[in-house]
């Protein structure tokens, strides 16, 4: 009996701590780390895409894209969104992405320069054993797994 007495008292102010230091109006079990944005730029069919979400399925309170190249300026912006998405076949601008999540304000800013390749550039080869036989797949910049994630259908 003595032994659950220690235990139920250490959970007890355990919770207690933990409430004592939960700053409130927060999901307590929500990670710090899932608020910070994340951006993802790529460039396919003579169209670069920039795409801003967070680390998880997290809601930012504001989010925007800035582009300006070629004497021209675009703008995209959303409230309470999970991610924002732009595309643009500019092949030289500049950009700023700017991200509120109640008081902390995160930005990126850049400079994109598109230059394509004459050939795509030969990455890595596998080569993979099935039963007697070898298949060799060799990636390139053309056939990147993660490519078919950004694909829109």
């Amino acid at each position: 009996m003595r032994k659950y007495f220690g235990v139920a008292a250490m959970v007890v102010f355990l919770l207690a701590f933990a409430l004592a230091i939960w700053p409130g109006g927060r999901d307590m079990l929500e990670s710090p780390l899932s608020s910070i944005p994340s951006l993802l730029i790529d460039h396919n069919d003579n169209e670069t895409e920039i795409y801003v979400h967070g680390l998880s399925d997290f809601r930012f309170t504001n989010m925007s894209i800035h582009v300006s190249g070629d004497s021209a300026e675009y703008e995209r912006f959303k409230e309470d969104a999970y991610f924002v998405y732009f595309n643009t076949s500019l092949q030289n601008f500049t950009f700023n992405v700017t991200v509120w999540n109640r008081h902390k304000h995160y930005y990126f800013n850049g400079s994109i320069e598109v230059a394509p390749p004459e050939a795509a550039p030969r990455i890595f080869t596998l080569f993979e054993e099935k039963k007697d036989r070898i298949n060799i797949i060799t990636l390139n910049s053309g056939n990147l797994p993660w490519k078919k994630l950004m694909e829109r259908r």
